[in-house]
């Protein structure tokens, strides 16, 4: 879902980090 991610990039990025980078985010990293 890169609409949610474009429009907010700082909420949407833990849950969806997670799920992708199965916890290796950025914020999380």
């Amino acid at each position: 879902m890169p609409q949610k991610e474009a429009s907010i990039p700082i909420p949407p990025f833990h849950c969806m980090g997670r799920a992708r980078f199965g916890g290796k985010n950025l914020d999380n990293t």
